[in-house]
């Protein structure tokens, strides 16, 4: 079996497929950062919902623009784009003896 040391062309199966041919390495080219984007992408989204327990509601509020959300938020789960903040607020009936 011989080697050959020059890369493949775009042609061959080993630039295709990966390093599973040939011992040779994978060709990530140009598409090295869309890993990294991918995984900020979904760090972000996960960390844009916000949640409102039982006997509390939600105060939406913009912080870029610097609005407050005229409508109160119930019971659930809520999407906050970064630079909206969801604040919680207890409405239920304290009684102190």
């Amino acid at each position: 079996m011989s080697y050959s040391a020059t890369p493949p062309n775009e042609t061959s199966p080993a630039y295709k497929f990966g390093s599973a041919l040939n011992g040779r390495h994978i060709r990530l080219g140009k598409a090295k950062w869309i890993v990294p984007v991918v995984i900020a992408l979904i760090v972000i989204w996960m960390s844009s919902f916000a949640r409102v327990l039982p006997g509390n509601v939600g105060i939406r509020v913009n912080n870029i623009v610097g609005g407050v959300s005229p409508d109160s938020l119930g019971v659930g789960w809520y999407f906050a784009p970064p630079g909206t903040h969801i604040y919680e607020y207890p409405v239920f009936t304290r009684t102190y003896t």
